[in-house]
């Protein structure tokens, strides 16, 4: 077993986290992780996301940057759904360097709690799907072109469970790119399957981007041939 900040390689200094099963504690423990080694993290996001209990700063804010280790930074907090509002994917270089930050991890997808989350894409006129803009229809990950590293995470809790709107955010997208049929237990071939499709698991993310996919709670479930891990107990591995 390795330490989760491993799976950063050489100069990969800002990673986007997309997909579904765990990847806001993946985000932070791999925060903790590198900010123990001596790294100054920012944590952020590109969706509307739940505001983490501490180390958090508002842009919004008039107050100081305070010192930090681990920081988390968010636009402004929604009064009516709690939630912190997602930043532009094209703020990131400067809001690493407004911070003067050595890391940048980006949750840029939201998945409703799901194992497994599929975005259906459409290419609009003028733009080609993935383009990193922005999303192309509501729902597709809105991966920041300056990341380095895309980690597309899948939970193993849904391998053996049955297709459903239960165990998959983006039901029919899922469906359409695994093959698989309503009420049909997941194999896990499905997820290699998925992750390897072009408009699948790393739909929109940077051309020149390293792709990595991450089968998370390995600590409580079989785990697949790829890189297994456990975002909670902070550790991988990689299976043949």
């Amino acid at each position: 077993m390795r330490p989760l900040r491993e799976l950063l390689g050489k100069g990969e200094r800002v990673v986007a986290l997309v997909g579904a099963g765990g990847k806001t504690t993946l985000m932070h423990a791999l925060a903790r992780q590198l900010a123990g080694w001596g790294e100054k993290v920012l944590t952020t996001a590109t969706v509307d996301a739940v505001p983490p209990r501490r180390n958090l700063h508002l842009l919004d804010s008039a107050s100081r940057i305070p010192f930090y280790t681990h920081l988390h930074v968010g636009r402004r907090m929604d009064p009516v759904s709690g939630l912190l509002a997602g930043l532009e994917p094209d703020q990131m270089p400067e809001l690493m360097e407004r911070f003067g930050a050595g890391v940048l991890l980006v949750e840029a997808d939201s998945a409703a709690g799901r194992p497994l989350k599929a975005a259906r894409p459409a290419a609009l006129p003028g733009r080609a799907c993935g383009d990193s803009s922005g999303p192309a229809v509501a729902g597709a990950p809105r991966v920041p072109a300056s990341a380095g590293l895309v980690i597309g995470v899948m939970g193993l809790d849904a391998v053996g469970a049955a297709v459903s709107g239960d165990s998959v955010h983006g039901l029919d997208a899922f469906l359409g790119m695994t093959g698989l049929t309503p009420g049909e237990r997941i194999p896990p071939e499905a997820l290699a399957a998925f992750a390897r499709q072009p408009q699948g698991l790393f739909l929109g993310s940077p051309e020149g981007a390293r792709r990595l996919a991450f089968h998370n709670k390995a600590d409580i479930h079989d785990s697949c041939p790829g890189v297994n891990g456990s975002a909670r107990m902070g550790w991988f591995t990689v299976l043949p």
